[in-house]
């Protein structure tokens, strides 16, 4: 497991994610034409607040830093967009 200051956290379809993550390495995706890049939280349990709120999803880790790797959106929220594309890892418990 990488360092905490290395890892931020992402929601996804726990079924998608689940069954792509068996199958190999998968990416979340950063800032790109016309795309902001992905969601991203500083910690667990702020994505575990949004991911109450949608049946079937779940919290993931992604191997990014935050303020570095990614970046506050124009006005409010407490996510960040990816700016690079990042591993994905499934988080124990």
């Amino acid at each position: 497991m990488p360092e905490s200051g290395d890892l931020v956290y992402c929601i996804g379809h726990k079924e998608s994610y689940d069954l792509g993550l068996s199958q190999g390495p998968m990416k979340k995706r950063g800032r790109g034409d016309r795309y902001s890049g992905g969601y991203v939280w500083r910690t667990r349990e702020e994505a575990q607040g949004v991911a109450d709120d949608w049946p079937g999803y779940a919290v993931y880790g992604v191997r990014a830093r935050w303020g570095v790797d990614t970046v506050a959106p124009e006005g409010i929220g407490d996510h960040h967009h990816l700016l690079i594309d990042a591993e994905i890892v499934a988080l124990e418990g």
